[in-house]
């Protein structure tokens, strides 16, 4: 779900933000509107702008897998994604088997990263990698995953409200009900009999 992020001398409007206990990092669409943006804050007050690489049309996730940063975005040259090792500077991806795909879901689950883009979900330890694991889903455009590991199940959800599970998060499965986003994104990992 987007997320509104009142600080406008850094975006027109912002998409993601995510916290891995140290500094915030936040995605979205530049100031200027020309084109995307990432930001960051130690305090949630305070904002600085990312430097480095930067998506041409907007940044649209972002997420921390205990090592990287990784962000997804829109780029009409192919740079649909990048890195950071501290959330401030940033790189493009490149040499890998997925960046250029549109992405619709980014996570990261016990530091693996999980992109999700058409009806396929790519997994990798690092956004570095040059070849992710690609698993072909019955999603369209996988949004998010989550890991419950109290029934040790992963759980991907597209915004019609369709969703998988997985005991590996490589092979997934289809329920036979089907829920509502909201229930699929804040409660799914509460509801094992899914």
């Amino acid at each position: 779900f987007p997320v509104t992020i009142r600080f406008t001398f850094h975006f027109t409007y912002g998409n993601d933000v995510k916290w891995n206990g140290n500094i915030l990092v936040a995605t979205g669409k530049n100031a200027a509107g020309t084109a995307g943006g990432m930001a960051y804050s130690t305090n949630g007050t305070t904002w600085s702008a990312g430097t480095g690489s930067n998506f041409n049309g907007e940044g649209t996730k972002v997420a921390w897998n205990g090592t990287y940063w990784t962000a997804v975005g829109s780029d009409t040259s192919g740079n649909t994604m990048m890195y950071s090792s501290d959330g401030m500077a940033w790189s493009v991806v490149t040499g890998t088997n997925i960046n250029g795909n549109t992405f619709t879901g980014l996570d990261t689950v016990g530091g693996n990263i999980y992109a999700g883009y058409n009806s396929r979900i790519a997994t990798a330890t690092s956004p570095t990698a040059t070849s992710w694991t690609l698993t072909d889903v019955s999603l369209n455009s996988p949004s998010s995953i989550i890991y419950d590991p109290a029934v040790s199940k992963y759980t991907a959800v597209d915004l019609a409200g369709n969703i998988i599970t997985s005991t590996n998060g490589i092979t997934w499965t289809t329920p036979s009900r089907k829920i509502n986003t909201l229930t699929a994104i804040y409660k799914l990992s509460l509801q094992p009999t899914y």
